[in-house]
């Protein structure tokens, strides 16, 4: 159900036009080049293990632990560099901390190009990790901050979309260059990278919080397609007016001010409008990783006969995500995050249900095997995911956080998918060990259910909804 105000976001005078359409994409996609850079990273290693993994005949080999360890690394420290980038993007600024991020970056891809021991290569990976994490955060409170309503959705899924690209980018650049040559070009991306992102203006709600009004008010020009000041008032006097003091609470301007530091921070967390999203972005995590298989993809595809080439399935997997976040991008605005939410959450629980009928069939011998069941109700689960709930809770994170705690609650929420997600692969083997793989398919479709049941209760519609409207509905006692 939409969020309910007295002053609907599509009445307002927000809406500039075309050349507003094009400046806020245009600043989008520049900070999207860090999602190019996270799916450079997740298939790199993948490239140069196949060279160097126990390979005597390579410049050097590494053990079966090495490349444990240098696989996992880049995942570690992307959290933590996202918790550091959760505390420090407030007093830094959002544009400051994606161009600080690439020096840890560059570092990185530098030491993958020069590397010739496990070590340095566990190293350049944690450092790439790190770098992608802290900046990453910052991209999400950014796209929300300079999106009008009816542009955000849209510009938030551009995060999946590109995260594709760069995948595509690395399996492109491999059937060319050896993986040195592809680290070179990877230092060449983020120089580029670096020189757009300078070019891109600072968050308008970033600047107006720390009493810069009048770059503020260049900053939104400059996203409202380079308009005149008095063609932005209306806009800038709202954001103005979000940042003043209310009855209960102070302005983002005077806390910082104060100088509440960290543990003022995490003392907001006790408001309705801090608590209340984060519960709903941490289920939605869970619900999500579930419903998608994204912790045990691997597993299951094994255990219901594709022991044979599993890489090769996952590929296929893969490109059906990029297919269905592409989806996303073209239906949020129109059908909204709580239907795509509803809809792709109800398919996938039916799907998982299903999965788990067939294994149980298959067992007592009612079916014989066909190898293209499982793999169709698993790309089914894969692409329907991808159209909906494994992107929209990353989406949710740009825009239903208050200002004031929107850093930290990000980072917090990034740290929190990683424990949630670390959890799952630890514990997924022993759970299909007591419960058999059918029974574990029905223990997720029952989690998935659920999930939709308190989506349908607790999921508010934040499409086509200003960042305050959102904020005030989370204050509120209403559920949707």
């Amino acid at each position: 159900m939409p969020i309910s105000d007295n002053h609907s976001s599509s009445n307002s005078h927000e809406k500039y036009g075309l050349k507003s359409t094009l400046a806020q994409t245009l600043a989008v996609v520049v900070q999207n080049c860090i999602s190019i850079e996270w799916g450079m990273a997740i298939v790199t290693p993948s490239i140069v293990l196949t060279d160097l993994f126990q390979n005597s005949s390579s410049s050097f080999s590494i053990s079966l632990i090495e490349a444990s360890w240098y696989v996992s690394l880049l995942h570690f420290t992307h959290l933590f560099g996202a918790l550091l980038s959760g505390t420090l993007q407030k007093q830094l600024g959002r544009k400051r901390c994606m161009i600080i991020a690439n020096l840890p970056s560059f570092i990185g891809w530098i030491l993958l190009y020069l590397s010739h021991s496990s070590t340095v290569l566990c190293l350049s990976n944690s450092m790439v990790g790190f770098g992608i994490g802290f900046s990453s955060i910052a991209k999400y409170s950014y796209t929300g901050e300079i999106t009008e309503p009816r542009l955000r959705g849209r510009l938030a899924s551009l995060t999946g979309v590109s995260i594709m690209i760069g995948v595509s980018l690395i399996f492109v650049l491999e059937s060319l260059f050896h993986w040195r040559s592809i680290a070179l070009a990877s230092v060449c991306f983020l120089i580029i990278r670096t020189c757009l992102i300078s070019m891109i203006p600072e968050s308008p709600i970033w600047l107006i919080a720390h009493g810069k009004n009048d770059k503020a008010e260049k900053a939104l020009c400059w996203l409202r397609g380079w308009m005149e000041p008095e063609t932005v008032k209306y806009e800038f006097l709202e954001l103005i007016r979000h940042n003043k003091p209310t009855n209960d609470q102070e302005s983002t301007v005077d806390t910082e001010i104060k100088g509440g530091g960290l543990f003022a921070e995490i003392a907001q967390f006790k408001n309705p409008s801090a608590y209340r999203p984060l519960i709903l972005v941490i289920i939605y995590l869970i619900v999500s990783l579930i419903s998608c298989f994204t912790p045990f993809t691997m597993q299951i595809i094994v255990n219901v006969g594709f022991a044979i080439y599993p890489n090769t399935y996952m590929i296929v997997f893969t490109v059906l995500q990029g297919l269905g976040s592409m989806v996303l991008m073209l239906t949020i605005n129109c059908l909204g995050k709580r239907y795509l939410t509803l809809l792709t959450i109800s398919v996938n629980t039916t799907l998982i249900f299903m999965l788990g009928v067939y294994i149980k069939t298959l067992k007592h011998n009612y079916v014989t095997s066909s190898p293209w069941i499982p793999f169709t109700i698993i790309s089914s689960i894969y692409f329907s995911g991808s159209c909906g709930i494994y992107y929209i809770p990353w989406i949710l994170l740009s825009e239903v956080f208050p200002y004031r705690i929107r850093g930290i609650a990000t980072g917090l929420c990034t740290g929190i998918s990683g424990v949630i997600l670390l959890v799952l692969i630890k514990s997924y083997i022993s759970i299909e060990s007591a419960l058999t793989l059918e029974y574990t398919m029905f223990l997720f479709s029952f989690i998935s259910f659920i999930g939709f049941i308190y989506f349908y209760y607790y999921l508010p519609e934040t499409e086509n909804k200003t960042l305050l409207e959102i904020e005030k509905h989370f204050e509120s006692s209403s559920k949707r």
